[in-house]
């Protein structure tokens, strides 16, 4: 196949994935307005980004690692989610598309140009450019972190947060002709949340009292003494995978 034809050949599009003539790259929403900020940020502030994202977890940081970023890179901060929910976005699409027949930068660029980045000059346009190109580059370590997560999520629903509240619930005792105030008991309300795509197991709500709640605080300190111990355990020393 000649050159001519490779060029107007169909290409995958980053959004989609299916093969068409004219691939849109862009997805739905305001996905310029979370990139521009690129533009803007100091080589600095943009170095920092870069190693933040480089690591295991690319742009799913954590929440310590989230904080560390702002405070770095003040001039972003409340937008920086959106920034990472967009790079993460184009990541995985691009990371699904497999090997393409096009060179990575004209891949980019084809973003850029299909982005509305119409607020910035041409130099502008240009630094983001350059600056994708570098911040979603193949990052081997982010896979295998992605490969942790799915194996640590089965499939079952994965709790995600906990909440808890004490209610101190009064007794008026027995009589309903002279109530009177006896005291009050102390009971223990835990709501937890779910990552279920079904309705009914995405929150769960149970209540227990003091001594059920001994209980569970021994159940989890047994679970915890159960994973140092095969943490330590020689055989099984470097098998044990995390995520840091």
């Amino acid at each position: 196949m000649n050159n001519d034809s490779e060029r107007t050949s169909a290409a995958p599009s980053i959004v989609t994935g299916a093969m068409s003539a004219y691939p849109s790259i862009t997805p739905p929403g305001a996905l310029d307005a979370a990139l521009a900020p690129l533009a803007e940020l100091s080589d600095f502030e943009f170095q920092g980004l870069l190693f933040a994202t480089s690591k295991p977890r690319s742009f799913l940081l954590s929440s310590k690692e989230l904080k560390g970023l702002r405070e770095q890179i003040p001039s972003v901060a409340s937008n920086l989610p959106f920034l990472l929910s967009a790079l993460s976005f184009l990541y995985s699409r691009i990371d699904a598309l497999g090997e393409v027949s096009e060179p990575f930068d004209q891949v980019i660029a084809r973003l850029v140009d299909e982005l509305d980045f119409q607020m910035l000059d041409a130099q502008k346009k240009a630094t983001i450019q350059k600056r994708l190109e570098e911040l979603l580059k193949k990052n081997p370590g982010f896979g295998r972190f992605q490969k942790i997560l799915r194996l640590q999520d089965g499939f079952i629903p994965n709790a995600t947060r906990f909440r808890s509240m004490v209610d101190l619930r009064p007794d008026f005792g027995e009589s309903d002709d002279s109530l009177e105030y006896k005291g009050v008991i102390t009971t223990i309300q835990f709501r937890v949340v779910t990552d279920s795509s079904n309705p009914s197991l995405q929150e769960m709500i149970f209540q227990v009292n003091e001594e059920v709640l001994e209980d569970l605080r021994k159940a989890v300190d047994r679970a915890q003494k159960k994973i140092a111990l095969l943490k330590q355990e020689p055989k099984l020393a470097g098998q044990i995978l995390g995520i840091d």
